[in-house]
């Protein structure tokens, strides 16, 4: 799902990008390298986060099929290495930040519903008629307790932020504020 929301992330803002007059396919030449950047900060940062489990082996650092992406380790990472290649690029900063500002939580919203599906990042226990109960073993979330589906809670609110931020785009008054808006 990760992967779907890079493509589908990529493909708006080289669209939205041409629209306020970027080259065209920028975000695609330096897409690679900010999705590398923020793959190296969102395991990163969960590597930190959870340091014990990985002190004994660090070898399990490396282990991505087994999970452990954080997003603002990604966004933290990712967007320096945007700044960078912008600058060296010699394009206007601030109509690249607005750029990708909307893609980002479409990327996101992707990422959550992977988290979904794979039954991590899960809510606390619940008697909700929407409760979801995970029932694959080989999933992270606890085996058939009714809980807040989290994911799919924060994948709505991606969703709409999205559309929020498509929307200011038409009324923006300065470059930079789709950005803004967004963090």
């Amino acid at each position: 799902m990760v992967a779907i929301g890079v493509l589908s992330a990529s493909y708006a803002a080289d669209w939205w990008g041409e629209r306020d007059g970027l080259p065209e396919g920028f975000f695609k030449e330096v897409g690679f390298w900010v999705l590398i950047a923020g793959v190296i900060g969102a395991r990163g940062e969960y590597v930190r986060v959870n340091w014990p489990t990985f002190a004994e082996d660090t070898t399990r650092i490396f282990a991505l099929r087994d999970g452990g992406l954080v997003f603002y380790g990604a966004l933290l990472a990712a967007l320096p290495t945007l700044v960078i290649l912008t600058q060296k690029r010699g394009q206007n900063l601030p109509r690249v930040l607005d750029a990708i500002a909307p893609a980002i939580p479409i990327m996101h919203m992707f990422g959550r519903t992977g988290c979904f599906g794979a039954g991590c990042c899960y809510g606390e226990p619940t008697g909700q008629p929407w409760a979801v109960t995970f029932t694959d073993a080989q999933g992270v979330a606890p085996l058939n307790v009714a809980l807040h589906p989290t994911q799919l809670y924060a994948a709505t609110y991606l969703a709409l932020l999205v559309l929020f931020l498509v929307w200011l785009r038409g009324r923006k008054r300065f470059n930079g504020q789709i950005m803004l808006a967004y963090l």
